[in-house]
């Protein structure tokens, strides 16, 4: 959804001074602590928090990690939570804000297919179970910025919810970069030597902060600088027909086996969450768009550096 998708791309805008947040900082703060599921004879399930009890989160406004050495893009997988949120709540209810016709038209989408599913969007634990069906989480966000339909316990609830599975994905997107950025970069120095290896990190560092500088920041990860190494595989296999039929010798393997990966990749990305060209998933937010110009431009920078 619109302003929905975190892992890669426009994820979440600056806060506005002018606008009012109305209690959603406080659905915010409340949503780091421990949650407390309660039974009443009268009153059935009681979804609150335990006050002042953190142990899935903590008090900082950030998830994930970061590794900013140039100051703009990060390398890792992390956002500020707070400016996620706010953002999502502004584009929903800021009448006056760019993008609050796109949200309008897509959050009725969701809506409509909740309602042809038989659930109500309005029940906690429809939504629930509509996020276990579809694999869309970011419904745990928008109906946490619902004000006017949901209790602020159960909008505490559902935010929680989302802030956990995106902590769990990101936890294990940063557990990959670490042993896939050694076996990436020795896969391109036995392939194609140092010297190519050097302008391909060159011009995806370049590339990644030209990105982030455009967005104000909003870009996370190195999954453009990833795919431009999967495109300089598959470049290479275009350029040397020979390849596929003979790696017997380790860079030619390593070529083969790298370009082949990165095309399963993009293509099952893609059809897990299928966004557009050049556009975000819905329900993931994966940026197709990232891996497709990624692999584009990693193809032309092997060809000009052969």
């Amino acid at each position: 959804m619109v302003h929905l998708r975190r892992r890669l791309v426009s994820g979440w805008e600056e806060t506005d001074p002018d606008f009012n947040y109305g209690d959603m900082r406080d659905v915010i703060e409340k949503a780091k602590m421990e949650p407390l599921v309660e039974f009443d004879p009268s009153e059935g399930t009681i979804l609150r928090w335990q006050e002042g009890v953190y142990k899935t989160f903590t008090k900082e406004d950030y998830l994930g990690q970061e590794f900013s050495p140039f100051g703009g893009n990060n390398y890792l997988y992390g956002f500020p939570l707070s400016k996620l949120v706010l953002s999502t709540y502004r584009v929903m209810w800021d009448t006056k804000h760019k993008g609050y016709d796109a949200f309008q038209k897509q959050k009725a989408q969701v809506y409509r297919k909740m309602t042809v599913m038989g659930l109500d969007h309005n029940n906690i634990f429809d939504i629930y179970l509509f996020a276990e069906k579809t694999k869309n989480t970011t419904i745990g966000l928008l109906k946490a910025c619902e004000k006017d339909t949901m209790s602020f316990p159960h909008r505490v609830t559902l935010l929680h919810g989302y802030m956990k599975v995106m902590q769990d994905f990101m936890e294990k997107a940063n557990d990959e970069v670490y042993w896939k950025l050694p076996l990436y970069v020795g896969v391109e120095l036995l392939a194609f030597g140092w010297k190519r290896t050097l302008w391909l990190w060159g011009l995806g560092v370049l590339a990644s902060e030209g990105v982030s500088a455009s967005m104000d920041g909003k870009y996370a990860g190195w999954s453009l600088i990833s795919f431009m190494i999967y495109g300089q595989c598959l470049g290479e296999i275009w350029e040397d027909k020979k390849l596929p039929f003979s790696i017997s010798g380790p860079s030619a393997l390593a070529t083969t086996v790298g370009g082949g990966y990165g095309l399963y990749q993009a293509v099952s990305t893609y059809l897990e969450d299928p966004g557009g060209f050049l556009k975000a998933g819905p329900k993931t937010g994966v940026h197709h768009g990232v891996h497709q110009i990624g692999m584009v431009v990693g193809a032309l920078v092997n060809r000009f550096t052969r």
